[in-house]
């Protein structure tokens, strides 16, 4: 039995605009009214992205770039300004495995490695897991995670 860490449309080819539902539309509606105004409500976008699965975050991330000209990871950067807790909500803005590459990259960047972040996202994956995580990193940054 292999348990995959993706969903399964990360490792489909996605030819169609899914089905996004009421339930997406409003989580998108939500996140937009917690960045607005003067302030983030960081306890509504924790809230709101932390209590979805991974596949609810794609559909949120893929709606949102719909619905607004910026990505909601732009979007999250722009309020937290790259702070700790910016990050990991930006991480939790974008699909699994696009935050798995930019942690890879992270990780990379620099002189040496940070292994205890490379470590946990690359050992103990499936065959499959690796080819998702492979393809998805040389669409972000056009190059080959092997090399």
């Amino acid at each position: 039995m292999t348990i995959h860490t993706y969903p399964d449309i990360a490792r489909e080819e996605q030819l169609t605009a899914p089905d996004y539902g009421p339930e997406i539309d409003e989580a998108c509606a939500n996140i937009k009214k917690a960045c607005d105004g003067f302030g983030t409500d960081e306890d509504t976008l924790i809230k709101l992205l932390g209590s979805k699965t991974p596949y609810e975050r794609y559909l949120i991330n893929c709606r949102w770039g719909e619905l607004r000209s910026k990505t909601l990871r732009k979007r999250i950067g722009e309020e937290f300004r790259n702070n700790d807790l910016g990050i990991l909500i930006q991480f939790l803005a974008q699909p699994f495995e696009e935050a798995e590459c930019e942690m890879i990259r992270m990780a990379c960047r620099g002189i040496g490695t940070n292994e205890s972040l490379l470590y946990p996202i690359i050992c103990g994956r499936s065959n499959e897991d690796m080819q998702v995580l492979k393809k998805t990193y040389f669409k972000m940054y056009e190059k080959d995670l092997a090399i």
